[in-house]
């Protein structure tokens, strides 16, 4: 319940940020066609709060794409030759 309360302020946070990304749905058909993942699925979709753990991990991911698109330009741009030296 505590940790479900706690998510639940981060979500609020996020999800002023995030509000843009609601827009987004992705759908899954081959996993509901196999009926022991589909088990296990809900299983899982019930016990963790999905709904508050969601735009915390748009948040992770993002900032990890972002420290990645840093570093390939940092990466490139030692490699390009300085002239005038």
């Amino acid at each position: 319940m505590i940790t479900d309360a706690i998510l639940s302020f981060f979500t609020s946070i996020a999800s002023s940020i995030l509000s843009p990304l609601y827009i987004v749905d992705v759908v899954v058909d081959l996993v509901t066609s196999i009926p022991i993942v589909t088990k296990f699925i809900l299983f899982v979709a019930y016990v963790i709060p999905w709904n508050n753990l969601v735009p915390l991990l748009i948040i992770v991911m993002s900032l990890l794409g972002l420290r990645i698109i840093i570093a390939l330009i940092k990466f490139i741009w030692h490699f390009i030759p300085v002239i005038g030296n």
